[in-house]
């Protein structure tokens, strides 16, 4: 073991700390007659527990008064009572110990003059709600998830949305709590029949525990509006040059356009694009082919020519660390886009010399001003493979992103001459166990039809919503096949289970209108 010498040395460079493990006060309306205050104090080395004590005082100027924390029967434990002698106060306290080099330990910060600080009375604060609202929702869309971040100073008691219909009808929903100050809601969007062009309005609205129920409301005025946009017919391949291709993209910071010195229209971001001001603080650009992609083979093929002029990361940095800065990436949904998944992984500048000397050779401030141009055009190739996120019979969505961190940026990022093909092109049937099911996605007259030469067995076939609610059912031979008709319900994701003896299969079938 290292002797006092060595110890002291350690303790002078911080390898021997002293430190407090305490769950700090929260406001309270209560009438206090005293406070209690309990805290544990663990060290590397000795302390002195005699020393251990709490600096406090009482309203903004209050005077600091200091007492000695008490030892309980818990190991290393101490508490202290302060009596409360007014109410609509504040209550500002700190705790310090000394080890056996004399060294000073004080809780909230190394600084005698900081402290935590409560108060105590009427509550007046409003919680604090965090929001992001969603940039759209699918007119085939089953359902559509909120969430929320709300916090207060005495505690959330409630949180709940009101929401809107273009054509006026109107509803609320109280959000589930899921961690103390996470909520979340779900609506069911499939007996509301919407269309492109519906706007869903919506806002969220948090009370507190206080005994005057303090209420905000996110917006403050009016409400978020989330457009409603249309899904088009399934394809194994799409292709486009981009010249007739508007109304085939929804763009957030990108548009179709042929800007100065290019040859014709492409997709291009914001030129320059938009970089925040702030630290922690982040801009997105998407744009999203409404043709969903059929996944008939193996994967799907990308072949498209780009230019990315985009803040490079670090050299050796990895996509995703905090040295890999503004980035461009093709994403993929197979949920409607409620949630996506990287289809390559983001890139950068860097991802060719081109790019990257012309981003260098115009540098104004910390923003690279060189403008992109025609010949610069670089082709881009990947392939998306089968994964746990992406399966053969899946309808994929595919969105470009651009994400852009604090302060620098450049020119952005165009796409031309766009091409994207299943590697197995012919649309063929589901094979589930004995039976084949085809289409998918379809009208909702979906076919089960013998597969092979395989003797006749029941079936049992179950359709559900993709919330799990049971749409129909139907029991048939195997050898003779069946004609499930779900053309009555709402366009959407369903769930197809079908049993053939001992074998259970879950097939997921999107309806398209």
């Amino acid at each position: 073991a290292p002797g006092k010498l060595a110890r002291a040395l350690l303790g002078e460079i911080g390898w021997i700390n002293t430190g407090f493990i305490h769950k700090r006060l929260s406001d309270t309306e209560d009438t206090l007659e005293h406070i209690d205050l309990k805290t544990q104090i663990v060290s590397d080395t000795v302390y002195i527990s005699d020393s251990a004590g709490v600096t406090f005082y009482f309203g903004d100027k209050g005077v600091r008064d200091t007492i000695y924390l008490s030892m309980t029967g818990e190991e290393d434990t101490f508490v202290a009572n302060i009596p409360v002698t007014e109410y609509n106060t504040s209550f500002s306290y700190a705790f310090f110990v000394k080890d056996c080099f004399g060294r000073i330990f004080r809780l909230p910060s190394a600084t005698d003059s900081a402290s935590y600080r409560i108060f105590i009375g009427n509550d007046t604060v409003k919680p604090v709600i965090k929001h992001s609202p969603p940039d759209m929702v699918f007119s085939i869309s089953p359902s559509i998830i909120f969430t929320a971040n709300a916090d207060d100073n005495i505690g959330i008691d409630t949180v709940y949305l009101e929401y809107e219909i273009t054509d006026g009808i109107s509803a609320s929903a109280g959000m589930q709590r899921q961690t103390e100050n996470d909520f979340k809601a779900g609506i069911n969007l499939t007996s509301l029949g919407l269309r492109e062009g519906d706007t869903i309005k919506y806002r969220i609205t948090a009370i507190d525990k206080s005994r005057g129920r303090n209420i905000k409301t996110v917006p403050e005025n009016g409400f978020y509006k989330i457009p409603v946009e249309q899904v088009l017919t399934p394809s194994a391949s799409y292709i486009t040059d981009f010249s007739d291709a508007n109304g085939i993209f929804i763009n957030r910071g990108f548009e179709i356009t042929t800007p100065p010195g290019f040859a014709g229209p492409a997709l291009h971001t914001l030129h320059p694009y938009e970089s925040p001001e702030k630290d922690n603080e982040t801009i997105e650009y998407i744009s999203i082919l409404k043709v969903p992609v059929l996944v008939n083979g193996p994967g799907i093929a990308f072949r498209y020519n780009e230019i990315v002029l985009v803040e490079p990361g670090e050299e050796g940095a990895v996509f995703g660390s905090e040295d890999f800065y503004d980035y461009v990436i093709t994403e993929g949904s197979t949920d409607l886009g409620q949630s996506w998944f990287p289809l390559i992984d983001g890139y950068d500048s860097r991802i060719s010399s081109t790019f990257l000397n012309a981003y260098n050779s115009s540098i104004s401030g910390i923003n690279s001003t060189y403008e992109g141009r025609q010949s610069m055009f670089r082709g881009k190739i990947f392939t998306a493979g089968i994964s746990e996120k992406l399966s053969v019979g899946d309808t994929l969505m595919i969105r470009f992103r651009l994400f852009s961190d604090p302060y620098a940026r450049g020119w952005g990022w165009a796409i031309d001459n766009l091409e994207i093909k299943s590697l197995t092109t012919d649309v063929t049937p589901v094979r589930v166990n004995s039976m084949k099911l085809y289409p998918n996605p379809g009208n909702g007259m979906v076919y089960l039809a013998p597969a092979g030469n395989q003797p006749g067995s029941t079936v049992e076939c179950v359709v559900r919503s993709i919330s799990g609610n049971e749409i129909k059912s139907c029991i048939f031979d195997s050898s003779n096949g069946f004609l499930l008709d779900i053309t009555d319900q709402p366009a959407g994701v369903y769930i197809i289970n079908i049993r053939d003896g001992k074998n259970i299969s879950a097939i997921k079938y999107v309806k398209v209108n």
